[in-house]
């Protein structure tokens, strides 16, 4: 234990994927670790890497959209996760999973761009 005054201490984690899915996954329904997209820090926020969603084939070109369009990878991860009226309060995130519901977001964003001068 540290004595007090010296600072928080800091603390890594890492989730060994093959144990934990043959550990404790394997043999239920549930097949896949939903992490958090984002864990607040004193000095910042982590975001979860783009990589770690269910089809980041198409996730990635709908973030390089969003940034550009929003101005900030922080903006741009703020409106990907909130319910959007112009899409039936659907959450575009959630909508990178099919192509039919990527295509049809990325459509809208473009026409988005277009009419806003962006």
């Amino acid at each position: 234990m540290r004595p007090a005054g010296e600072g928080a201490l800091r603390t890594r984690v890492y989730v060994d994927g093959y144990n934990l899915y043959y550990g404790c996954l394997k043999n239920t329904a549930d097949k896949w670790l939903d992490l958090p997209p984002m864990v607040r820090l004193k000095s910042g926020a982590v975001h979860k890497p783009l990589s770690w969603y269910p089809c980041p084939e198409l996730l990635i070109p709908v973030y390089e959209e969003a940034k550009r369009v929003r101005g900030s990878n922080g903006a741009a991860r703020r409106w990907l996760n909130e319910p959007c009226k112009q899409l039936g309060n659907r959450v575009p995130i959630e909508m990178c999973s099919s192509q039919e519901s990527a295509r049809e977001l990325l459509e809208y964003m473009r026409r988005y761009a277009i009419e806003c001068c962006v």
